[in-house]
């Protein structure tokens, strides 16, 4: 593998840019030698006067060998530049590297929308070889979307169906993009048929538009990591969902954090999953699963050797669901588990104590985190010392907390004893991390 040669700023301070102070920062990019596989002008904001000495230099760099520069960070260059300054300088930017053919573009956190877009249309024009891309808080609508999606897939073939990108990572995460918006970007995603990473979260996505992603997912078999969260799915994109999921063997990350899967929509998703037989992180927060969606993810658990995360906080098991989720992890299939969240889960002892007692078996575990429940000091001393052997002794944490305490040993000597004991369940949860 050859090495990558990167351009970033010496310092990470915030600052706004003016020509000279760039002219500073960027003198590196002229100095003879090999040229730069990779450029990061992300974090400073660049006015007007600079981004005619950012051009520059990225021309230079384009002319020298534009073979070698395959990946472009410029996330966040504009923040406090007036709107009307701010399309200026990302167009001229843009306008600075033809013909330069990258793998990755990341244009986050800059407050785009479809003005922006289209101000950075000349970067995302004609780029076959591009393979990453990263559209992460840039207040995107529905009509940016539309405008990503020809831009990347062709002005005349956006709608036909018939133009594939070689695109492997898509994040979008944190837009105002909503059902119209994630209809207008289906088609780039049905029309990557080598994407493995897909970030498609807090979008304000609700059931059209989740049933449009799920069935633009049908073909994406190279699927590796796929975030779909803060959304709401609903039964039929569920169903389309775990469609497509049947056919990511590839799968080792999936994250389905807060979008409103239900016990109902759990079981379509536990369907899809049976031969995710590489599944490393399973996320399922948040979703109002009850015992009856517990069941369905002790079926499957077992079904997943490869499992290292299980994620399932906030939701509603209540103690008999987590004896249930506890019956699930099987310590000659789960060699490999390091990390179980079933925090804030409505459980009482009977259901921490049932987890803790399978997380003893788990050789590999490292936490298990149980704190949101309803548990008695009584049984989280238990499980500490249940869990002992791994955790080591615990009195020289308390010493710790101690020491860090003694200065403010004298402000209040008349603590409620009921305060007192939450503290002491609060200490004893903090350190059930398995060392």
């Amino acid at each position: 593998m050859k090495e990558e040669r990167v351009f970033e700023y010496d310092d990470k301070k915030r600052e706004m840019l003016d020509a000279d102070r760039c002219e500073e920062l960027l003198k590196e990019l002229d100095r003879d030698g090999p040229t730069f596989h990779r450029i990061d002008l992300s974090g400073k904001s660049i006015g007007e006067p600079a981004s005619f000495v950012v051009a520059s230099h990225l021309a230079k760099v384009a002319a020298h060998d534009s073979h070698q520069l395959e990946r472009l960070c410029v996330a966040d260059i504009i923040a406090g530049r007036p709107e009307d300054e701010a399309l200026r300088v990302l167009q001229r930017i843009a306008n600075s590297l033809p013909g330069v053919q990258l793998r990755e573009i990341d244009v986050s956190d800059n407050a785009l929308g479809a003005k922006g877009i289209s101000a950075f249309a000349a970067l995302f024009t004609d780029q076959d070889a591009l393979e990453h891309v990263f559209f992460c808080n840039n207040g995107l609508a529905a009509d940016a979307g539309r405008l990503i999606t020809r831009m990347l897939l062709g002005d005349d073939l956006a709608d036909s169906g018939t133009r594939q990108t070689k695109l492997k990572t898509i994040h979008f995460f944190n837009n105002l993009l909503e059902d119209r918006g994630a209809i207008e970007l289906a088609p780039l995603l049905a029309g990557s048929p080598e994407l493995c990473d897909l970030r498609f979260s807090s979008l304000r996505m609700r059931r059209e538009g989740s049933l449009a992603l799920a069935k633009a997912l049908s073909a994406a078999k190279n699927m590796r990591k796929l975030e779909i969260s803060d959304s709401t799915l609903g039964e039929a994109a569920a169903v389309e969902l775990a469609k497509a999921l049947a056919i990511m063997r590839e799968l080792e990350e999936l994250s389905l954090r807060d979008v409103s899967l239900g016990d109902i929509g759990v079981k379509y998703i536990v369907h899809g999953l049976r031969g995710a037989s590489k599944l490393r992180v399973l996320d399922v927060s948040c979703n109002e699963l009850t015992k009856k969606g517990a069941k369905q993810l002790r079926q499957l658990l077992p079904m997943l050797p490869a499992l290292e995360e299980f994620v399932a906080e906030e939701n509603e098991f209540e103690t008999s669901g987590c004896v249930v989720i506890a019956e699930g992890f099987v310590p000659e299939v789960h060699t490999s588990m390091r990390k179980i969240n079933m925090k804030t889960n409505q459980m009482s002892d009977r259901g921490a104590m049932a987890l803790a007692q399978r997380a003893a078996q788990l050789e590999k575990l490292e936490k298990l985190e149980l704190d949101g429940n309803a548990l008695s000091e009584s049984c989280c001393t238990e499980i500490a010392a249940l869990l002992e052997d791994r955790l080591g002794s615990l009195s020289e944490n308390d010493d710790e907390r101690s020491d860090g305490e003694d200065d403010d040993a004298g402000a209040d000597s008349s603590d409620e004893s009921e305060d007192a004991n939450e503290d002491d369940i609060n200490l004893i949860l903090e350190r059930l991390v398995i060392q």
